[in-house]
Formats: structure tokens, sequence, C-alpha cells
């Protein structure tokens, strides 16, 4: 997604190694963004996203805080964290008069699906489907908050947001 490649054609430390770091001879879009003016933020709180990947190329802001290791991640809940840490560097930059091009990435649902019992319980949380169900209601609601930030910080109305999902 960042470098407009499919994989075979992206310069990888090793190319059939798991999770393999990529290369400074790639072009990634937020290098694009950052050339036009654009402030780059990357927010999120897993193990993938540390610097050793190199996918913080052309961005301004790299925020992992939070993350933990491939055996926590798999037990964390970080959506309002994420939400929180990009709220507070949109303000920052908003504050500063900046165009802001982000990448805001939840992690949530790819883990074990984790109780949220102060959220809506999808048929007694008692199924898998009921549990994933479960984590996508927590994740939507958390980039709701995000979305109703925005909106606070009148970046929502001029906003493109693209939303992806494996889920």
């Amino acid at each position: 997604i960042f470098t407009d490649l499919f994989p075979s054609e992206i310069d990888w430390v090793k190319l059939y190694r798991n999770f393999s770091p990529i290369l400074d001879s790639n072009v990634t879009m937020y290098e694009l963004l950052k050339e036009r003016g654009f402030a780059t933020v990357g927010v999120f709180a897993h193990w993938y996203f540390e610097p050793e990947r190199n996918l913080q190329q052309g961005f301004d802001i790299w925020d992992n805080r939070g993350a933990g290791t491939l055996a926590e991640g798999n037990t964390m809940s970080p959506a309002p964290l994420v939400t929180e840490k990009t709220l507070g560097h949109f303000r920052t930059l908003v504050e500063e008069g900046k165009r802001v091009a982000a990448f805001v990435h939840y992690m949530d649902p790819h883990s074990r699906y984790m109780p949220h019992p102060e959220l809506k319980v999808f048929g007694g949380n008692k199924t898998l489907k009921d549990k994933y169900d479960g984590e996508i209601y927590w994740t939507d609601h958390y980039v709701g908050k995000l979305f109703d930030g925005m909106k606070e910080l009148g970046m929502f109305e001029n906003s493109v947001i693209v939303v992806l999902s494996d889920h």
C-alpha cells in the first residue's frame, strides 16, 4: 500500500523472509506527500511497526508508543490508545496550520478477541463469531471517536478518508 507496488516488485532486504524490511530505494506515497507540503503522520501500537521494518520512510511522525511484543500483541486492545495519540498529533498540526496526511492502524481485530464489556456484547460473547463481532464493534467505536475528534478540530469536512480492511 505504501509503495503502490506488488510485493514481488518491492525492494526487500530479503525477499522470502517473513516481515522483511523494505529498502530505502522504494519510494513511498508518504515521501511524495511530504514533498508536496503535507505533515505526514503514522500512528499505531503494534510490534510490526517498529522502525527496523523501515516502513517509516517519508513520515514526519512515526508513533508506535504502547506497542508490545508479538506475544503481548495478541491480548492487547490498543484502539483507545491509537485514537488518543492520533488526535493529539492532529491537534498540534492543526494548531500549526499544517495539512496532514496520516496512516492510522487499528490492529485489534487481528489478535485474540478480547472482551469489551463496556460496549455492546454480541450473542453473549460465547461463540467465535460473537467475539469477532464484538472486536469489530470495539474498533469501529474508536474509529468513530477519531472521526468525531477530527470534526471538532475542523479537519473532517476537508479530508479524504480511505478505510482499508482485511476484515
